[in-house]
């Protein structure tokens, strides 16, 4: 897992919650961009690895 993704992953899920809990849609927007971002670096990663004919797991 790319170190990138998680801390992105990891920024998204707090700026998400931190628009939840203060109902600020500016947070909730970018916490969202970064959740996405973080989910298309993880399946370009796993693209990736079924190109070269990688094993998940």
């Amino acid at each position: 897992m790319s170190r990138h993704m998680v801390v992105r992953a990891a920024l998204g899920v707090m700026l998400a919650a931190v628009g939840l809990i203060s109902l600020n849609p500016l947070f909730l927007l970018v916490g969202g961009i970064y959740l996405y971002i973080a989910h298309d670096l993880w399946k370009k990663e796993q693209e990736d690895r079924d190109d070269k004919g990688e094993k998940r797991g």
